[in-house]
């Protein structure tokens, strides 16, 4: 078999073909996976402040609900037969004043009350009415 000139230049142009189809493909290939991290970065981005706004949220509940519990255990250690008003400061220093009224004067024949309407656990067993 014989090698020549032409058979050379013959190898080097399919060579140099061959490379041509190949060319920037890195680049290309480089940019396309920029975009996916574009992309994957802009949807861990978006749960990250979702995430932060949804604990914002929480803490202001949770900052409710307490302060509401706060009132109602202020209003319901209130003496039931007294009108009194009840003041609770809040964070900003403002003072709030919720007015009570006295409990209705109940009907039945329960348990007998002391002046300060709570129950007299010191009545004897037989002045408790019957059916009580």
């Amino acid at each position: 078999m014989r090698f020549d000139t032409e058979d050379a230049m013959r190898i080097v142009l399919q060579r140099k073909i061959g490379r041509d189809g190949q060319r920037g493909t890195t680049l290309i290939e480089l940019m396309m996976a920029m975009l996916v991290l574009a992309i994957g970065f802009g949807g861990v981005t978006t749960l990250l402040v979702t995430a932060m706004a949804s604990n914002n949220r929480a803490s202001r509940d949770t900052t409710s609900t307490l302060l509401a519990q706060k009132v109602i255990e202020e209003i319901s250690s209130q003496n039931v037969n007294v009108f009194t008003a009840v003041k609770v400061t809040d964070c900003s220093g403002t003072q709030l004043t919720f007015a009570t009224a006295a409990g209705a004067t109940g009907t039945g024949t329960g348990a007998k009350l002391k002046s300060d309407g709570t129950i007299d656990f010191t009545q004897s067993f037989a002045a408790i009415p019957s059916g009580y």
